[in-house]
């Protein structure tokens, strides 16, 4: 492992990609760190790595899946914050410049598995997210969501107090299954190693689960949240 593991690589290459239902668009930037075997290495090695939310009443996280994050420091991780809030021109980061927060899921109860026929939490952020995927056979990607009769503006920047109540908002590991036909998919952000994007995050969004295959496997990556 090199000595700052998470160094970039300076030949890495920037997409700017449209969104065209939402009228926006995200940044796609392949081969993003120069060893990213050594970003994977640093967080299992180096950083916590806990249950998101451990303990909320009714949860099934630890019970019917596992959502957990490698949280930890490193000064290496400011470079990469600024560099990521440059590219999309965030006006600044939500944490603090150092910190290393990553987002990990596997299905622990095969019974539990309804990737045919909902999808998983979709869900707002802050304003621009940045997901480093590290999965070294890639993943299936993230999903962007609207539903049926969703006015543009609701579509584009959230407003979830419009869109859900109750229950509903706040049953992200009691019942984090949606069916399909409640939410239209709008677009899609496919994933490969090492690959970054930055998208528009108060546009609702998920991690597509599209196979059995989590549960066999831990689908990863690392996440930034900025505000724009």
């Amino acid at each position: 492992m090199t000595q700052n593991p998470f160094l970039m690589n300076s030949k890495a290459d920037v997409q700017k990609i449209e969104l065209p239902y939402y009228e926006r668009y995200y940044w796609q930037i392949d081969d993003f760190y120069a060893d990213p075997k050594g970003v994977n290495e640093f967080l299992d090695t180096q950083c916590q790595y806990t249950l998101f939310k451990e303990g909320e009443p009714n949860s099934l996280n630890g019970k019917a899946f596992a959502d957990r994050r490698h949280t930890g420091t490193h000064v290496g991780m400011e470079g990469v914050a600024f560099t990521l809030a440059k590219i999309c021109g965030a006006k600044e980061y939500k944490n603090e410049g150092h910190t290393i927060l990553t987002n990990t899921f596997t299905v622990l109860d095969p019974e539990f598995d309804k990737h045919e026929t909902h999808w998983w939490w979709p869900h707002l952020d802050h304003g621009w997210t940045a997901l480093i995927y590290l999965n070294e056979e890639g993943c299936e990607g993230t999903n962007l969501y609207h539903r049926a009769g969703m006015p543009k503006m609701i579509a584009q920047h959230g407003f979830d107090s419009a869109v859900r109540s109750g229950a509903e908002r706040n049953s992200e590991h009691s019942d984090p299954w949606s069916p399909k036909d409640r939410w239209i998919k709008g677009g899609h952000m496919p994933s490969k190693f090492n690959r970054a994007v930055v998208f528009p995050s108060l546009i609702y969004h998920g991690m597509a689960l599209e196979s059995d295959r989590w549960q066999k496997e831990v689908r990863r990556n690392q996440v930034f949240f900025f505000h724009y």
